[in-house]
């Protein structure tokens, strides 16, 4: 059961077992992961992420937001995936006061059009699993 994807808790050989065939949509949602990383990483050069709190406040950051030089040094992170999800209160509270942190409930690759991409692949891999064609 080689590139199994998001089922690394699973009992393999319970599922070999019953004849379960597991069918991962690997690779698509590659395409929204990537848009989530470009996103985040733009928003952490420019450190973007405080400007809607600024701007309700009435502070217009624009000259705060022009960009920042990086080199040799981590400038921030942007995370999407954790060991417990959905995170507890207290396994939430190891970030507070991380300055430069953008944390999000696992949705890098959410998104429209990789859950068509993921349905369309799914279907095919269910279709030629059963011996038929698309």
């Amino acid at each position: 059961m080689a590139d199994i994807v998001m089922t690394e808790f699973m009992d393999e050989a319970a599922v070999a077992e019953r004849g379960i065939a597991v069918l991962p949509a690997t690779g698509a949602s590659d395409l929204s992961v990537a848009e989530w990383v470009i996103a985040n990483a733009v928003m952490l050069l420019r450190g973007a992420y405080h400007a809607t709190r600024d701007m309700i406040a009435g502070a217009w950051p624009r000259n705060r937001l022009m960009g920042r030089e990086l080199s040799g040094r981590i400038g921030g992170a942007a995370l999407d995936v954790f060991q417990n999800e959905p995170l507890s209160a207290a396994s939430g509270a190891v970030f507070a006061g991380c300055p430069h942190l953008i944390l999000t409930p696992h949705i890098a690759g959410v998104a429209l059009e990789s859950n068509i991409r993921v349905s369309n692949l799914i279907a095919e891999k269910v279709l030629a699993h059963l011996g038929k064609t698309a």
